[in-house]
């Protein structure tokens, strides 16, 4: 028996949170004064093994990755997002989010 509290009987399958094979960061950023560009240092440099998806309307690249514009402008599934964005733009986010699956 696991010792684990979330398993498939009770949760469904958790890999997509616990193991994503690709991350979107929703706010990402190249200025060392905005959270984006930490969550993207963290991410690039800590070791991540997937698929980093910087989003940012107004940046062709972040980091040397390719940005998107939006959620929806990506055509690569998305297993995570981290947001770091205003809070005023977090509900559009989530909803851009549930449409994306």
């Amino acid at each position: 028996m696991s010792d684990c509290i979330f398993n498939e009987k009770m949760g469904g399958n958790l890999a997509s949170l616990f193991e994503p094979s690709s991350v979107a960061v929703v706010g990402a950023s190249d200025n060392p004064e905005k959270l984006g560009f930490h969550v993207m240092k963290s991410l690039t440099l800590g070791g991540y093994r997937g698929r980093i998806i910087p989003i940012n309307p107004r940046a062709l690249e972040i980091m040397g990755i390719q940005s998107f514009q939006s959620l929806s402008s990506c055509p690569d599934r998305i297993d995570l997002a981290i947001i770091v964005v205003p809070a005023r733009h977090v509900p559009s986010v989530f909803q851009e989010c549930g449409a994306k699956g």
